[in-house]
């Protein structure tokens, strides 16, 4: 009777392992924080300016003026005087 139950138990564990896993790397995810800077637009200011601005790793400027535009939900790279931007920034 003890050989009928291993397989069983053998399985509960490791699938109690991997929901367990999938379950702390779910929430670690999660509690990724991202930080903003708010920035007021100037006369003259461009999205690309801006976005060199902030590029602070040197990495693609594209890639900063995407951040920038999805997180405002911007449709289109124009700007206005006293807009208010959130610029997704490092720790």
């Amino acid at each position: 009777m003890k050989k009928s139950l291993v397989l069983p138990v053998i399985i509960l564990l490791l699938t109690t392992a991997v929901f367990s896993i999938f379950v702390f790397a779910v929430k670690a995810k999660s509690q990724t924080v991202v930080k903003y800077d708010a920035y007021s637009v100037k006369s003259g200011d461009t999205l690309w300016n801006i976005a060199k601005l902030y590029n602070n790793n040197n990495g693609d400027i594209r890639r900063v003026v995407y951040d920038i535009m999805i997180e405002n939900d911007m449709a289109t790279p124009d700007l206005y005087p006293g807009q208010v931007l959130n610029i997704p920034v490092g720790d």
